[in-house]
């Protein structure tokens, strides 16, 4: 298969199935919305969660669901009954939708040109989101490593307090940046050298905390994850939305923490504003820092509401995370019948077109009651055993010569759009083979064949060319 053709065929099997997965997806996010504004007056870590469990439904297809239910039973309608038993809408919703108009199944040049532009968007995507983060980098200039002093102490004082193992280190900036965690895998620090000096004992603590938290809390990782589902998904405006709700819960989420630590929201709103006077640069993408609503932030940390109930909470988290895995198997079974109808397809044509003409009412009662893809590929072989003239050899002379007749029909007796092997030419070409004479009338559409062998021996057969 040459590398056009194996795209092609890719696509044309992706964009149906992507098409299906982004409805479902997308009709989760919405539930996740109204499940976030209920828990609106709940701590900013509940709603970051269930955006991250909405974002998680775009990265993850129900077929990866599926997988971690390998013993669910098949729906009534994989079992050829006449529906599946549940309201049509969710039947609507969990069946692939149909392809696009204008796209057939195949080899078409839409899907691939659909496949380049959405490959097209993910690189530049990716590459416009590392070069953000090359450029903050270029921004803070040469960095010093911190090892010890005023700062030094206070990281590591907030750091036990949070009762974290692992080690952070304490970079100095010489150049314009916020404080930011920065790394996945060996996590620092960065502020801006000079900044420390502006702040009071408590202030600090609040800075350094922030940051520690995005540490503990493991959100850079979650922030390149989440680069990397946007630029996948980059022509879909909703999983945008999600980056951003994501993103400004995150923030807040650490800066109610800080408060709940330090119990002073007064020390900690003056060290944002300090730092912001210090004349920093905006963060780069996927870098927990300060943000930009300066203004609406210290407010919301100097009127921070008392939250709901723990249990209540955790209740609405799970219950979210369960309805997006919940939706993901029901689709999965729902759709098992066209998953099947689909596998069980190159067996439907060998058995209504391949040997329609040569397979006996009882052998295809057989066949119809076999239950696995390996019992058809058995029987198969031993269809063909059972006609095979010279078992001992190599060649199938039966079954070659078998498809050569279908092929022979197929190109020359096809008419008015119908496949060759269907005509009335076609059926007696591919059971008796070629006659032995041929009376041609272009004129009158007109063919007479004779046999002098067989069952047709003795016999005119007349059809018509048109």
């Amino acid at each position: 298969m040459s590398p056009h053709a194996w795209w092609a065929e890719s696509s044309a099997a992706l964009w149906p199935a992507l098409v299906n997965h982004l409805w479902q997806a997308s009709l989760f996010a919405l539930l996740v919305f109204a499940a976030a504004l209920l828990l609106r007056r709940a701590p900013a870590s509940t709603r970051h969660v269930l955006w991250l469990v909405a974002l998680a439904k775009f990265a993850v297809p129900p077929a990866a669901v599926m997988l971690l239910v390998p013993a669910l039973p098949p729906s009534r309608s994989a079992e050829a009954q006449p529906g599946p038993a549940f309201p049509p809408v969710l039947a609507r919703i969990a069946e692939p939708v149909a392809p696009v108009p204008g796209f057939r199944p195949g080899h078409n040049e839409g899907y691939c040109a659909l496949s380049a532009i959405w490959l097209a968007g993910t690189l530049s995507a990716l590459a416009l989101w590392w070069r953000r983060r090359r450029r903050f980098i270029l921004a803070a200039g040469p960095l010093t490593r911190v090892a010890h002093g005023r700062e030094w102490e206070v990281l590591e004082r907030m750091r036990l307090r949070l009762g974290l193992r692992r080690p952070v280190r304490l970079l100095a900036a010489a150049g314009a940046c916020e404080p930011a965690a920065w790394g996945v895998w060996r996590p620092a620090i960065l502020i801006p050298a000079g900044l420390a000096d502006r702040l009071g004992e408590r202030e600090l603590e609040a800075v350094l905390l922030h940051e520690l938290l995005h540490v503990k809390r493991g959100d850079n990782l979650a922030a390149s994850l989440q680069a990397l589902v946007c630029a996948v998904f980059w022509f879909h405006p909703l999983v945008w939305w999600i980056d951003r709700r994501i993103l400004a819960e995150r923030e807040r989420a650490c800066d109610e923490q800080v408060v709940g630590l330090l119990g002073e929201a007064g020390d900690y709103a003056a060290s944002i504003l300090k730092t912001c006077e210090f004349g920093l640069a905006s963060p780069a993408a996927g870098i927990s820092a300060a943000g930009s609503d300066l203004k609406r932030r210290v407010e919301r940390i100097m009127t921070q509401q008392r939250f709901l109930a723990v249990a209540p909470r955790r209740a609405a988290v799970a219950a979210v995370a369960s309805a997006a895995v919940a939706i993901s198997v029901l689709a999965g079974w729902l759709a098992g019948p066209a998953r099947a109808q689909a596998q069980a397809a190159p067996y439907v044509k060998w058995l209504e077109e391949d040997v329609a003409y040569l397979i006996t009412e009882g052998e295809k009662a057989a066949f119809l009651k076999l239950s696995s893809d390996e019992e058809r590929e058995q029987f198969i072989e031993q269809f063909w055993l059972r006609r095979d003239a010279s078992p001992g050899t190599p060649a199938h002379e039966v079954k070659e010569e078998h498809y050569r007749r279908i092929g022979y029909a197929n190109a020359r007796f096809g008419a008015s759009g119908e496949a060759g092997w269907r005509t009335p030419r076609g059926r007696i070409y591919i059971i008796f083979g070629p006659p032995d004479e041929i009376e041609s009338h272009p004129s009158r559409n007109m063919e007479r064949w004779r046999y002098r062998e067989g069952t047709l021996a003795g016999m005119v057969l007349e059809f018509s060319t048109q």
